[in-house]
């Protein structure tokens, strides 16, 4: 969701960004590529492998990927909570993040 400072600025009102969730198998994992347009490297890892590579500086990540990702790894402690808590009532969309750019 557009954060609040820069809603008005916008002639349309913002933009949303969704994130989509989908916990593959190691099978469907061996047949996912790049599409070299959107895409142009894929790197598959659990949301506390990407924080601590994060950490670490190998890879970079922005706000909201870097706090959906974090809110991943506490919530989820297994695959198999992953699909619940995205469609929990915990999920619903909110304006009021706690990272703001101001």
């Amino acid at each position: 969701v557009t954060p609040d400072m820069e809603h008005d600025k916008m002639k349309r009102g913002g933009f949303d960004a969704r994130f989509w969730v989908y916990c593959a198998t190691a099978e469907q994992v061996k047949h996912a590529a790049a599409d070299d347009h959107e895409t142009v490297d894929l790197l598959w890892l659990t949301p506390a492998e990407a924080l601590a590579a994060v950490d670490k500086g190998t890879i970079s990540m922005v706000p909201p990927q870097w706090y959906i990702l974090n809110e991943l790894n506490r919530a989820c402690p297994s695959m198999a909570s992953v699909r619940a808590y995205a469609s929990s009532e915990e999920r619903r969309l909110s304006r009021d993040y706690p990272i703001k750019p101001y």
